[in-house]
């Protein structure tokens, strides 16, 4: 039985991201949303968009679509493990900003490199 993406834990979604990453080389509209729901935060848990206040000069990172696909699929070639994919879903949750340039995020054992809200590859460390 398939559990639905709010009810999972992050052990539990970066599993799954693990599990997805195979098929994000080629993906579907279906690989798509679910990737972009693993690594967004609830509804419920968001705060009013009113009280979300971002620093000048920064922004929140865009967890969706083809882009966070073809990182996922670079990832598999690079020996990222499970538990590397559940360090990422809980960055992704915790609402990141980023500066507006390119930026780098050192998780140790693989980094993630992007330009402004836009995920760009992953490196292993």
């Amino acid at each position: 039985m398939k559990t639905a993406v709010a009810d999972m834990n992050i052990v539990e979604r970066g599993i799954r991201l693990f599990e997805l990453s195979n098929a994000a080389c080629e993906p579907t509209a279906d690989v798509v949303n679910e990737v972009t729901a693993l690594l967004t935060v609830p509804t419920e848990e968001r705060e009013p968009m009113g009280v979300i206040r971002i620093p000048a000069g920064r922004t929140l990172v865009n967890f969706s679509g083809a882009q966070v696909c073809q990182c996922l699929c670079q990832s598999r070639t690079r020996g990222l493990i499970p538990a590397d994919y559940a360090v990422l879903v809980a960055w992704a949750l915790s609402q990141p900003d980023v500066t507006e340039g390119y930026w780098l995020k050192d998780f140790r054992s693989f980094k993630l490199v992007g330009h402004g809200d836009q995920l760009m590859f992953v490196s292993r460390s």
